[in-house]
């Protein structure tokens, strides 16, 4: 996985450009409000590692917008 973070710090911006591999991925449901979901994406590389957290609201919008060119794949495999 390739990781690309602009920053906005004092007097312009910070470029952050790294691999790395996915290591653990965790995912959370609150019993008392069940709504409030979480996916934790824990990734480490050479030089840096991090947890991505993602609602289940934005898990769900990510989902949705990539299905359609992985089923555009599979449709120009089979050709």
């Amino acid at each position: 996985m390739r990781i690309r973070i602009k920053e906005k710090i004092f007097g312009g911006f910070k470029r952050i450009d790294s691999s790395s591999v996915i290591d653990n991925i965790e995912l959370k449901k609150d019993l008392m409000t069940p709504e409030k979901g979480a996916i934790h994406i824990y990734f480490k590389g050479k030089h840096s590692s991090g947890i991505l957290n993602l609602s289940e609201e934005e898990a769900r919008k990510l989902v949705s917008s990539i299905k359609p060119l992985i089923d555009l794949v599979r449709v120009g495999k089979r050709l």
